[in-house]
């Protein structure tokens, strides 16, 4: 802020970059690291099974002990009691169905400033539907205590615009960032009819379907061979079913991959003939915009945010994503000659996103 001391700030998220190298975690990374660079006192607060400090750069990371069933919803008392306590002018928090955030709104003291980044999935286990009807009762409840809601999306913010009574004007789109420097640091030869998936393994996800299409795309690319990048409660069933089709050969299961090997992550993305992400709902993935900066095609799902990079020519659209045949057939079109299916749109930095948000703060202020 201009002619002011630089405020405090905390991010605050279900995991911190040490815990988690998902989507959430690679957005307050890059923006904690961006404000620290501008001179911001800036922390990363997230919850864990036990109380950690660590220090990045001149960020600090700060890991809460909290109850986490099924890796979701993340309830910590010790981090709300800390955020009751905490000194920071602004703090910023992260996802929408974590109790992370509900703490950040039960705790926001009048002289502080809220921001919301809202990034949205559908309940991944039995325990998060069930809970999800209440959280969101809560959530309305609440959410007028933010001062600014950021959403990834034209998709986000309709459906958020929606769910919650505050101002339109409280709502403003940033789109993700990608670390563009880092890409062009990797070097890589491209590896043919790799495909690649990155995500969760939930079902949701879409893991399965691309799965169930391999063996009929082998029918035309023998050589074909799926990388999944990521885990989760469903890794062991779809390890059974590469198993049920044969497919030990093709399918490659990575694991997650540390935000301290993000490189490994990137040399995937660069060295692969496309990426696929065949999901039931996304709120703005990371992975394509990374896969645009890879300068590979993108097979989405063609609904929701996904609909909005195929409507731009940024990506292939499934219409029947439970469909192995149409899958197959896309899969095996874009194999064919990957240059054509290749978007020409430039991906946001996160100094785009930096920026942009630094704006949203100094509204604040």
């Amino acid at each position: 802020m201009k002619g002011t001391k630089s405020p405090h700030i905390i991010f605050v998220a279900p995991r911190t970059p040490a815990r988690g190298s998902a989507g959430i975690e690679q957005y307050v990374l890059h923006l904690s690291s961006f404000f620290s660079m501008k001179g911001y006192p800036t922390e990363i607060w997230g919850i864990g099974s036990h109380f950690s400090e660590t220090k990045s750069g001149k960020v600090i990371w700060k890991s809460f002990p909290g109850w986490f069933p099924g890796n979701a919803f993340y309830f910590s008392l010790p981090l709300y009691h800390a955020l009751r306590h905490s000194n920071a002018d602004i703090i910023h928090a992260n996802g929408f169905n974590n109790l992370t955030t509900i703490a950040a709104l039960l705790a926001k003291k009048p002289h502080q400033k809220l921001v919301i980044t809202l990034n949205s999935s559908p309940p991944s286990s039995f325990l998060t539907k069930v809970l999800r009807k209440p959280y969101e009762w809560l959530f309305r409840l609440l959410a007028n205590r933010f001062d600014t809601i950021i959403c990834v999306s034209q998709n986000e913010r309709t459906i958020f615009s929606h769910m919650v009574n505050v101002p339109t004007e409280k709502f403003i789109i940033i789109p993700n960032g990608v670390d563009m420097e880092a890409f062009e640091k990797v070097k890589v030869k491209k590896k043919r009819n790799q495909i690649l998936l990155i995500g969760r393994m939930v079902p949701n996800k879409g893991h399965m379907r691309v799965i169930n299409a391999l063996p009929i795309l082998k029918k035309k690319h023998p050589d074909a061979t799926l990388q999944l990048v990521g885990s989760g409660p469903l890794e062991n069933v779809l390890k059974q079913r590469v198993n049920e089709l044969n497919l030990e050969k093709n399918v490659t299961f990575h694991g997650t991959i540390p935000t301290s090997e993000r490189s490994r992550v990137i040399q995937l993305l660069k060295e692969s003939s496309l990426l696929v992400l065949l999901s039931d709902y996304e709120g703005n993935p990371l992975v394509l915009g990374e896969g645009l900066a890879a300068r590979i095609p993108l097979i989405v799902s063609n609904q929701g945010v996904m609909h909005e990079y195929v409507a731009r020519g940024d990506a292939m659209g499934v219409e029947h994503m439970d469909d192995p045949v149409e899958v197959a057939d896309i899969l095996s079109r874009v194999l064919t000659s990957p240059s054509s299916f290749l978007s020409k749109r430039i991906p946001e930095s996160w100094e785009d996103v930096g920026n942009a948000v630094g704006k949203v703060y100094e509204s604040l202020h």
